[in-house]
């Protein structure tokens, strides 16, 4: 081929135009360019949001290991307290008053109450109930400020709040049976559920005050059986079963608005108390040596093949995955998505993923904690001290 042939190819082949690689991206009709970077802006803004209100449940530790140079410490007049947890706060109860701190270790309020520490004591939210047996008297406080005393005639064995203020007063008459009286936020008497039997387990109020559930036991010489009994708070107040346990006792038992989760030696069962549908997980054979309750799940401790292997599941459900721990735990608490295993000097925190998010060394002996607000904040008692760490 000659020159002049080889420049007319040449110029054939340049002449061709090239093949364009085009890539489709998603139309936003009907949006400007600014309002779809806005609309992305927001929504990562969000996740960071949930993020940082999530940082311990997810992981996001920064000094996951702390020692007593990293808690606050505070001195308390004498060793003869009990611990509370009162909505974000500690709440302490000694000889002759009450007093509550903040996680930075500032008395927030004190109000004075000789007997306090043999007081009943209960709180949900803002709301605190405190019992005097001797006197038959409640007092309820909502924020520290108190809203009603609830006088009875006869002797009060015990009480339960829930989040709105309304109380249940668990007494008995002279010379009738068991009672369980509810009352408003005010201490005015809305309901009397007589009982049939003298010999109860726990007893709950739900959020919205329309349900009572309690725990009926039944003794029998050496035969023990349980079952959860269900009132509807309307005008005649009737009374229903809702399940029963033979050979059995109920120990824990929460409502969550239509279902009721319930543990007992054997089981832990969630019900559908509209529908009667239930979900049972089995404890009796698993080699469980620690367990608690957090809604719809549960966390346990087995020994297994000679270790101690944590575990979290739902009602009903299967846990493939579970992490060694060093040995059985002295206290063990499930609550607001973290699992708090206490040894002896040592405090290791596990969120729902059973990632340990901290470990807390301590050169005292660790006593049961209560868990502040949203589970990042823990308090414990050693002797005549307080101790407050946060997660």
């Amino acid at each position: 081929m000659s020159r002049k042939d080889k420049r007319e190819e040449n110029k054939k082949h340049e002449s061709k135009p090239k093949a364009k690689i085009v890539i489709k991206l998603p139309e936003f009709k009907g949006f400007t360019k600014k309002q779809i970077v806005t609309s992305v802006l927001i929504a990562v803004g969000l996740v960071i949001v949930l993020c940082i209100m999530n940082y311990s449940n997810l992981g996001l530790v920064l000094n996951k290991n702390i020692t007593d140079d990293d808690v606050v410490k505070i001195d308390l007049i004498s060793s003869n307290n009990k611990i509370y947890s009162y909505y974000n706060e500690v709440l302490i109860a000694d000889t002759d008053k009450i007093t509550t701190y903040n996680k930075y270790g500032r008395k927030t309020w004190e109000v004075k109450m000789q007997g306090a520490i043999d007081a009943k004591i209960v709180t949900d939210g803002k709301y605190l109930q405190i019992i005097n047996t001797d006197k038959s008297i409640a007092y309820v406080f909502n924020d520290k400020y108190e809203t009603a005393q609830i006088r009875v005639e006869g002797k009060i064995f015990s009480g339960n709040i829930n989040s709105k203020g309304d109380s249940v007063i668990e007494y008995e008459a002279s010379g009738n049976k068991k009672i369980l009286a509810v009352y408003d936020k005010h201490g005015k008497a809305k309901y009397n559920v007589k009982l049939s039997s003298n010999t109860i387990g726990q007893y709950i109020l739900s959020e919205d005050s329309k349900k009572l559930v309690y725990v009926d036991v039944n003794i029998n010489g050496i035969s023990v059986a349980s079952s959860i009994k269900l009132v509807e708070l309307k005008n005649d107040a009737k009374v229903v079963e809702l399940a029963s346990e033979e050979n059995s006792l109920i120990y824990e038992m929460d409502l969550i608005g239509n279902k009721l989760v319930y543990r007992t030696d054997k089981n832990i069962v969630q019900l559908d108390i509209n529908t009667k549908k239930e979900k049972r997980s089995s404890i009796e054979q698993s080699g469980v040596v620690s367990l608690d309750l957090d809604k719809n799940r549960y966390a346990y401790v087995e020994f297994n093949n000679g270790k101690y292997l944590l575990g979290i599941k739902n009602i009903g459900g299967k846990d493939k995955e579970e992490v060694e721990i060093k040995e059985m735990p002295k206290h063990y608490i499930y609550s607001k998505d973290k699992v708090y295993v206490c040894f002896q000097k040592e405090m290791y925190v596990y969120n729902n993923y059973k990632m340990r998010i901290k470990a807390y060394n301590s050169d005292m002996v660790i006593t049961k904690p209560v868990i502040l607000g949203e589970g990042n904040n823990i308090a414990f008692l050693v002797s005549n001290k307080l101790i407050i760490y946060t997660i």
